[in-house]
């Protein structure tokens, strides 16, 4: 369609990096990934009736979570964190 030579997307270890959107074929590059520093949030209202008990909730859940690894292994699965030992990276993020 001549959009665009390549563009930036997450890696989609599920659907072998493929992603067909519109009749578009978007295949991942095989061996370079760009990072891109970031990262997700969820927004609780402190003025909801329930807002304070669904920030609690959220925090042990996402404790039980992290402590399990469940989040790390979320990421990777979903192509956030991509397998750098397969992988060239071409940038560098910024410590923190």
């Amino acid at each position: 369609m001549m959009w665009a030579d390549f563009m930036l997307m997450p890696l989609m270890p599920s659907l072998k990096n493929e992603f067909n959107l519109e009749g578009i074929k978007l295949v991942a590059h095989p061996s370079l990934v760009v990072l891109l520093d970031g990262s997700r949030h969820l927004v609780v209202s402190k003025s909801h009736p329930y807002g304070k008990e669904a920030f609690k909730a959220l925090q042990v859940g996402l404790e039980i979570l992290r402590d399990r690894g469940m989040i790390i292994k979320a990421y990777t699965q979903a192509g956030f964190i991509p397998d750098l030992s397969k992988y060239e990276v071409l940038n560098q993020l910024p410590t923190r």
